[in-house]
């Protein structure tokens, strides 16, 4: 894992890479907000297991797209989940 500052929709975002996250990318609301990115209530809510490998968070909202840049390298993911991140704008993990 590790930290790194990158653009999201075009805005600044302090985010968390972690190989260990099995979703491709999770955003927080606040900065959904912050980004002017519109969430989307989901159809029927994503059970998230946490970090400790036992807790679950059921997702109730996503987004459709964001595009995030990382100095030259330009990556939009689909299907993202909103969940709160704590100190972090987002987490970009590695779907198995």
């Amino acid at each position: 894992m590790f930290v790194s500052l990158c653009s999201a929709n075009g805005c600044k975002a302090r985010v968390l890479i972690d190989t260990g996250c099995s979703k491709e990318l999770l955003v927080s609301p606040d900065f959904c907000e912050k980004a002017g990115i519109t969430l989307k209530k989901l159809k029927k809510p994503s059970k998230i297991l946490l970090g400790d490998g036992e807790a679950t968070i059921d997702v109730k909202h996503g987004v459709d797209s964001v595009t995030m840049g990382f100095d030259n390298y330009i990556q939009t993911s689909r299907d993202v989940h909103v969940m709160p991140l704590g100190r972090f704008d987002a987490i970009i993990g590695m779907p198995w």
